[in-house]
């Protein structure tokens, strides 16, 4: 009988110890990653760089960066990308600080390769760096309904805005970035904002909504109806227990993260389960990445003065170029458009837009996002396009240095 127990745990062992080496057979000699991008390879996702990486991304560990991070949608707002890249540089007086991230979708890598190429040659002082987002397919589920519902297929609910709440998870290697809407311009140095978010202490400094919008304008439920409240899971019950309605909202268009902040409050999988709970039980309205950041960072953020406001296309030109930033938001404010589109847009403004392509010039080809346009097709709505189509103005002409990605069907 001893014997044959000592027979028994030997097999057990062996049998054990061949299951063990055969899973690291195959971890070791079969890769299912996809290649990396060759000329900018992302950042392994590890919150530690080994020290070999210091020479292929010095950026990540000089101090001294300015990091910023911008959602690379090249089929809807790649112009405006370009202008908001160029209106960066020429008023940045040390351009030899910026790193710019652009977060891409894997059908967009490709384009995102040659748009990169060419800033360098463009930019040769600045450094850049794709981040692609590799896991959004799975994550995306937990936004199925809201994705499938007509009034959310907009802005706010695409995956080049919300891909922004796994921040952390997307850079590992940065501490402190600036986070930018693709539709912006900028009329002042980025240096002075850098210096002027104080993040230290809080995980995000922000800009507060100046038109008087508090956070009970976005609640959908009573959070006085107790009987209500009780069949919410504890995440909601705590929140409305402690939340102070009459707090204005913040802008989540610009922003200033701390990301080891982030990562210590774990603010990535809050974020995620707020989303996936407002799926299944609406607790705020559509505008998802604002106020999915508004309720992580409630009461937890660093106030940047209203002068960091930013301003609107509907401004005369003594106004915007006082104005450090100007957000296009809004389907008919977009200064790239034609005007019979953007008739939010102030002629002004249009032409300070215009202005910062003078100096650099993209000459990007107009084929260049075909392939992202075929394949995010199937994911996403988007209601500026819906607009232009009902609206026959696919083939308006547009400025001959810029490409439109709507001047053609």
């Amino acid at each position: 009988d001893r014997m044959k127990r000592y027979r028994n745990l030997f097999m057990s062992a062996f049998i054990i110890f061949s299951i063990y080496f055969v899973h690291l057979f195959l971890s070791t000699h079969i890769h299912t990653n996809k290649a990396t991008v060759p000329i900018l390879p992302t950042i392994p996702h590890s919150s530690i760089l080994p020290k070999s990486n210091k020479e292929q991304y010095p950026w990540a560990y000089n101090h001294s960066k300015i990091h910023i991070v911008i959602p690379y949608d090249c089929l809807y707002y790649g112009d405006a990308i370009q202008g908001l890249i160029n209106s960066i540089v020429s008023r940045t007086k040390s351009r030899d600080r910026l790193v710019l991230h652009l977060l891409v979708l894997p059908e967009e890598e490709e384009s995102a390769i040659i748009f990169a190429r060419r800033g360098q040659e463009l930019f040769p002082e600045i450094s850049f760096n794709l981040a692609t987002w590799w896991g959004w397919d799975k994550h995306i589920k937990n936004y199925q309904t809201i994705l499938e519902n007509e009034k959310y297929t907009d802005r706010k609910s695409d995956p080049h805005n919300i891909a922004r709440i796994y921040l952390p998870k997307l850079l590992p290697h940065v501490e402190k970035l600036i986070s930018l809407d693709a539709d912006m311009l900028f009329n002042i140095d980025i240096a002075k904002l850098w210096k002027a978010a104080n993040v230290r202490k809080r995980p995000v400094a922000v800009v507060e909504d100046q038109t008087n919008k508090t956070l009970s304008r976005y609640i959908i439920l009573d959070p006085h109806n107790q009987t209500l409240i009780k069949t919410f899971p504890p995440l909601v019950r705590n929140f409305i227990k402690k939340a102070d309605f009459s707090l204005p909202v913040f802008s989540a268009g610009v922003f200033v993260a701390n990301l080891t902040l982030w990562r210590k409050q774990n603010a990535s999988h809050l974020i995620e389960e707020w989303g996936a709970l407002n799926t299944a039980q609406p607790v705020f309205s559509h505008a998802m990445k604002k106020m999915l950041l508004n309720l992580v960072f409630h009461k937890n953020t660093s106030i940047l003065e209203p002068f960091w406001n930013p301003g609107t296309c509907n401004m005369s030109s003594v106004g915007a170029l006082k104005t450090p930033i100007l957000h296009f938001s809004g389907r008919y404010a977009k200064p790239w458009l034609p005007p019979t589109v953007s008739f939010d847009c102030s002629e002004d403004v249009r032409r300070l837009w215009k202005s910062y392509f003078t100096e650099f010039e993209w000459k990007l080809a107009a084929t260049s996002c075909v392939g992202a346009d075929r394949k995010r097709s199937k994911l996403i709505g988007h209601v500026p396009h819906r607009v232009l189509q009902k609206k026959n103005l696919l083939n308006t002409s547009t400025p001959s240095h810029v490409v439109s990605r709507f001047s053609k069907t």
